[in-house]
């Protein structure tokens, strides 16, 4: 039987005691790799091909968010949380309604609980991965009627509400995912 390869994480964080903890808590359930600065950061996510980047949001060079918004052109597909030792609910509501950021929490959340997390990240991103290669081969193709494409839609939203989802719709050759939100 062949077994799945790992997802791939990168956990950013200024202090070392943090990357220390984060690789011991999940060396088994992914592939992790760790990074203490902006620049190392940037060298990992160049050199591998990362799935899923958890950043602290106070660090010493670089803002968490800003170092997202400064990567997302390069990496449109990579899901991107923040933690943040400060539980600010209204920085994560902003944020994640902007659909900036996939999760935000505060540092201190259980092992479990963000292990939780980054499954459903993961989830979403295969999810979308699937529908925007699905719908691309439907546009190219030009041979099919919006009819054979809304039930390729159909049946990739439920794929999509499945895993915590609200609908992908297509809007000109744009597909757009909207995401539950918890208010």
């Amino acid at each position: 039987m062949k077994r799945n390869p790992k997802i791939r994480v990168l956990y950013l964080d200024d202090e070392v005691y943090r990357l220390d903890d984060f690789y011991l808590n999940f060396r088994k359930h992914y592939e992790v790799y760790t990074a203490e600065s902006i620049a190392q950061a940037k060298e990992i996510l160049e050199d591998n091909n990362i799935e899923i980047i958890i950043s602290d949001q106070r660090m010493s060079d670089m803002a968490g968010l800003k170092f997202f918004e400064s990567i997302i052109y390069q990496y449109p597909n990579l899901v991107k949380m923040l933690l943040s030792a400060n539980a600010d609910i209204e920085t994560a509501k902003n944020v994640i309604n902007k659909e900036k950021i996939s999760f935000y929490a505060i540092k201190s959340i259980e092992v479990g609980k963000l292990k939780t997390a980054i499954e459903k990240a993961y989830e979403s991103r295969l999810a979308l991965t699937i529908a925007d290669s699905l719908v691309s081969l439907y546009f190219d193709l030009n041979e099919f009627s919006e009819e054979e494409i809304a039930k390729v839609l159909f049946n990739i939203n439920k794929l999509y509400q499945s895993i915590g989802g609200d609908e992908i719709v297509i809007k000109g050759q744009t597909l757009l995912a909207t995401k539950k939100t918890h208010e």
